[in-house]
C-alpha cells in the first residue's frame, strides 16, 4: 500500500486545487460586483437596488468560507495521510471530530476569521456601505440644486443658477454659484 500513497495524496491534493480555485472566483466576482455598484452610484438609482447588493457580497462571503473550510479539512487529510496516520484507502471523507477539526482550524469559525477571508470582505462591505451612504447624499444634492436654482430665480435676477447640472461635480459648481452670486449680488 506505501507505492499507492502518492496516487493518493494527489487523488487528495486535487479538491484542495478546487476549493482554493473557487474561492479565487468568488473574490473576483465579488470585488466585480462592489465595483460596479460603486460606478453605478453616480447615477439616479434606488438605494432600494443598492442595498441589494450586500446580498451577492454577503453570499460569496458565506461560500468561500465554506469552501475554505473544505479545503482546509482535506489539507488535513492529506496530511494525516502523508505523515502515515490514516490507511492509504482511497476514501475522501472528511468527517472528523470537532477536537481534531478544532486542532486543524478547519471549523467554518476559523475559516471566517482567517486573513484571506477578514482582510476582503470587510473591506467590500465597507466600501458598499460608504457607496450607499454617498448616493443617499447625491440624492439630497441634487435636490437642494433644484430649491436652491429655485430660491436664486426668486430672490435675485443676478445669479444665475443651472438647473440641468447633474453629475459628479454637480454639488462643486452649485457651492461655487452660491459663493459667486453671495459675492457678487450680496444675496
Amino acid at each position: 500500500m506505501e507505492s499507492e500513497k502518492p496516487t493518493y495524496l494527489q487523488m487528495i491534493q486535487e479538491p484542495i486545487s478546487r476549493m482554493s480555485t473557487n474561492s479565487a472566483i468568488f473574490k473576483g466576482f465579488a470585488a466585480t460586483i462592489v465595483a460596479g455598484v460603486a460606478a453605478l452610484s453616480y447615477a439616479d438609482i434606488n438605494n432600494w437596488i443598492l442595498g441589494l447588493s450586500f446580498l451577492p457580497v454577503i453570499t460569496f462571503l458565506m461560500l468561500d468560507t465554506y469552501y475554505l473550510t473544505l479545503e482546509r479539512r482535506y489539507r488535513l487529510l492529506y496530511n494525516q495521510v502523508r505523515e502515515g496516520t490514516h490507511p492509504v484507502d482511497f476514501s475522501l471523507s472528511i468527517n472528523y471530530d470537532s477536537d481534531e477539526l478544532k486542532a486543524a482550524k478547519a471549523r467554518a469559525r476559523d475559516c471566517l476569521l482567517s486573513p484571506s477571508i477578514l482582510l476582503f470582505y470587510p473591506l467590500l462591505i465597507a466600501v458598499l456601505i460608504v457607496v450607499f451612504i454617498l448616493s443617499g447624499n447625491h440624492a439630497k444634492w441634487n435636490a437642494n440644486d433644484q430649491d436652491s436654482c429655485q430660491y436664486s430665480h426668486s430672490i435675485s435676477k443676478c445669479c444665475t443658477c443651472s438647473s440641468n447640472q447633474t453629475g459628479e461635480n454637480a454639488s462643486t459648481k452649485l457651492i461655487i454659484s452660491q459663493w459667486t452670486c453671495l459675492t457678487w449680488c450680496g444675496h
